[in-house]
């Protein structure tokens, strides 16, 4: 395991070396949680992953990276915050066996799910609550 340097900034941008892999990570803050990116060679790996205390960033070996990343609140159990970024988060870089090992015993949180949002205003037109209008019919 080794921690990954962070400022705590709003949004950051990191060019790392890990595992042999060029990576690019960009965290950045918006209104409800931190979120990350993960580049290899400058091509995504995952784009907009919400950070979580212990929940894993990458999360799938089929996405090609080598290891996974995981924030760890020192001082509870919150969220990351980039106000605590480097001090009480620090994230960590996990090798691909560490990830692995990790994997076998933790599972992965799905993000907590949104809020539902209120209809928009005016009508659609559309009544979604008659399973009657939930059957389309198609010619071929």
């Amino acid at each position: 395991m080794n921690t990954v340097p962070l400022q705590a900034v709003p949004n950051q941008t990191l060019q790392i070396v890990l595992d042999n892999q060029s990576c690019v990570l960009n965290l950045y803050q918006s209104p409800a949680a931190l979120f990350m990116d993960v580049l290899v060679n400058d091509a995504p790996v995952v784009l907009g992953t919400i950070c979580q205390n212990l929940n894993r960033i990458v999360r799938s070996l089929y996405l090609g990276f080598s290891g996974d990343f995981v924030f760890e609140d020192l001082q509870g159990t919150d969220d990351p915050d980039y106000s605590g970024l480097g001090t009480r988060f620090q994230l960590i870089y996990l090798t691909a066996a560490e990830a692995a090992l990790l994997a076998a015993y933790v599972p992965v949180v799905p993000p907590s799910p949104t809020s539902p949002q209120p209809p928009p205003s005016g009508n659609s037109g559309l009544d979604f609550s008659n399973p009657a209008n939930l059957v389309l019919d198609v010619a071929l």
